[in-house]
């Protein structure tokens, strides 16, 4: 019945890709809510583990050397009683 089907056709019937659009939807609504909470350069990094998994954790690497130079973080967790904590590494060179 279904094998002359092509494969991303069968893909959208069982919704296995009807979820792509979502998952960036809520990535790019995340990312505003860490610039509007934390402020400019802060994006949505990664689930945290307060409030029993709850935690959205925003990131900034002011320095173009990203995690490669970073020895440390500056954290303010659960900012204004959201689930956002927002957390700036500490760098020590630029490359």
């Amino acid at each position: 019945m279904m094998k002359n089907l092509p494969l991303y056709t069968l893909m959208l019937a069982f919704g296995v890709l009807t979820a792509l659009p979502a998952a960036a939807d809520e990535k790019a609504e995340r990312d505003a809510d860490c610039v509007s909470l934390c402020g400019q350069g802060y994006y949505y990094d990664r689930p945290g583990a307060k409030n029993n998994g709850q935690e959205l954790v925003c990131t900034k690497y002011p320095k173009p050397c990203g995690y490669g130079c970073t020895v440390g973080w500056n954290f303010r967790y659960l900012v204004n009683g959201t689930n956002y904590t927002c957390q700036e590494a500490v760098q020590v060179s630029e490359n």
